[in-house]
């Protein structure tokens, strides 16, 4: 004959058994042969068994696994149904639809969901990866992929000094439109295929207006309005916002006279604060022009129009992690 301690939950579990026995020690007495390390729960008051649970709560002789709302426990606990806990310490691998793996040098502390091999802190399906350092830039960062495992969507470090919230091209190598911020320059940039504005088609709300930025090889700045011409002599004061944006060297300027007997226009003198124009031959005219000037925004005098791509940060070689001030 057999006699086991309980732990505290069996013997509370028990103790309603226990008084209908007229049990006065917390013991259970299994006469069976050999050690008998677990016990079963009964539907009907049965000495060495758990009452009044029945099948609500199992333990399994051979495996010592224990199920709730089974009799068939697959793990060393097996909830057949939602759990509930106020706080949850797991200190294994488990390979079912939540990993959690706590302080195992193996997995660095990472979360798996639906995963058994989580690669980052925090992997859902290895289909969203979010986590520290993940592509050895010592930074956090958010990665998603399309359902074929494709790269997708990326926010975070791109090098040591850019970031990165972009897209991926269709094979996934390379980032083809998104946001960027230089930390060395202290810029930020936007960058797709085309760039446009949308807005409502007041004739058919059902459709937008879709109009495409204008693009050259520069970061410039404009500016256009209407003047008059008096007595063949006009100054233009540009407006100090202009100023604080744009720099005098190589910016342009084109008129258009608005009057038929015009002998034509000249820019004699640009800034960045006014420009001067003068009637042809000495002309005396008095009449209207539109004006417009261009010039390059301080801060990208050299800008750069060739560019290395936008390498995967995962494929990223030693070279493409090199910050590059733009």
């Amino acid at each position: 004959m057999q006699t086991h301690k309980l732990p505290l939950f069996a013997l509370l579990l028990c103790a309603p058994l226990a008084a209908q026995e007229g049990l006065v020690a917390f013991k259970v007495v299994d006469s069976a042969p050999g050690p008998q390390p677990n016990i079963r729960a009964s539907a009907t008051p049965t000495l060495g068994q758990l009452y009044p649970l029945s099948s609500n709560l199992f333990v399994e002789n051979g495996s010592g696994d224990v199920g709730i709302g089974t009799t068939n426990p697959q793990a060393r606990l097996d909830v057949a149904g939602n759990a509930r806990a106020n706080n949850v310490d797991v200190g294994g691998v488990l390979t079912s639809l939540l990993n959690i793996v706590n302080g195992r040098t193996e997995l660095n502390g990472r979360v798996g969901i639906d995963t058994a091999s989580p690669i980052v802190d925090f992997d859902i399906a290895q289909r969203i990866w979010m986590g520290r350092n993940p592509f050895g830039l010592n930074e956090t960062a958010m990665m998603t992929h399309h359902p074929d495992g494709t790269r997708a969507a990326y926010i975070g470090p791109f090098s040591a000094t850019r970031y990165v919230v972009g897209v991926h091209e269709t094979t996934g190598t390379f980032i083809s439109c998104g946001m960027e911020f230089n930390e060395v320059a202290d810029q930020s940039s936007l960058f797709a295929t085309v760039k446009n504005f949308r807005e409502t088609n007041p004739r058919n709300p059902e459709t937008d207006i879709v109009y495409a930025c204008v693009e050259g090889p520069e970061a410039a700045a404009y500016l256009r309005g209407t003047a008059q011409l008096l007595d063949g002599y006009a100054r233009i004061e540009l407006p100090e916002h202009f100023s604080d944006v744009a720099v005098s060297e190589g910016m342009t300027v084109q008129v258009t006279p608005r009057s038929a007997g015009s002998r034509g226009m000249a820019v004699v003198e640009r800034t960045n604060e006014h420009i001067v124009v003068r009637e042809l031959m000495n002309g005396q005219g008095t009449y209207e022009f539109d004006w417009e000037v261009k010039a390059v925004r301080q801060g990208f005098q050299d800008y750069e129009v060739i560019r290395p791509k936008l390498r995967s940060p995962q494929l990223r070689t030693a070279a493409e992690a090199d910050p590059i001030v733009r």
